[in-house]
């Protein structure tokens, strides 16, 4: 009984140690400056009946930088980080913090805080997501069409390590 009692403590010991150097990995991976190269955003609204049923709808679109147009996330060791776009010469950038745990990553700027998934981090590329989704009651005071509904949303973000 001891000596399963060791060899369980050992094993989770063990377990514990490499998930939480897996996720100091993706901490210590996600340092540096990245260029978004893509964004895949898909939604759908479903439910709606009557005047509103031409609403619904279920579609997805996948995004690239145009010529003159660029976004740089920079993650710095200090937890903070930096948003920049530039779009035909014209640049602007925001500051906040980040915290990377358990594979997710949370960017918080000013008072408001998101929190994607790391989907694929290395040296050299990294996907974040985010997804959300809601359902309305017909009654509901944020509801506009004024009958139930659901409605989903996510984000898939691919970026290039400079």
């Amino acid at each position: 009984m001891k000596k399963t009692l060791k060899t369980l403590a050992v094993t989770v010991i063990a377990a514990l140690t490499m998930s939480l150097t897996g996720c100091q990995k993706d901490a210590d991976l996600i340092v540096g400056t990245w260029d978004v190269t893509s964004e895949t955003i898909s939604w759908s609204i479903s439910g709606l009946t009557g005047e509103y049923a031409e609403y619904n709808s279920d579609e997805t679109e996948t995004v690239t930088p145009e010529a003159g147009y660029s976004q740089t996330m920079t993650f710095n060791k200090d937890n903070t980080c930096t948003i920049t776009e530039t779009d035909e010469g014209h640049t602007e950038s925001m500051s906040g913090t980040y915290t990377v745990k358990d594979g997710k990553l949370t960017l918080t700027m000013d008072r408001d805080s998101q929190t994607y998934n790391i989907d694929n981090i290395d040296k050299k590329e990294m996907t974040l997501s985010y997804s959300e989704s809601h359902t309305y009651a017909a009654d509901d005071e944020e509801n506009y069409f004024e009958q139930a509904y659901s409605e989903s949303f996510s984000i898939t973000i691919n970026m290039k390590k400079k």
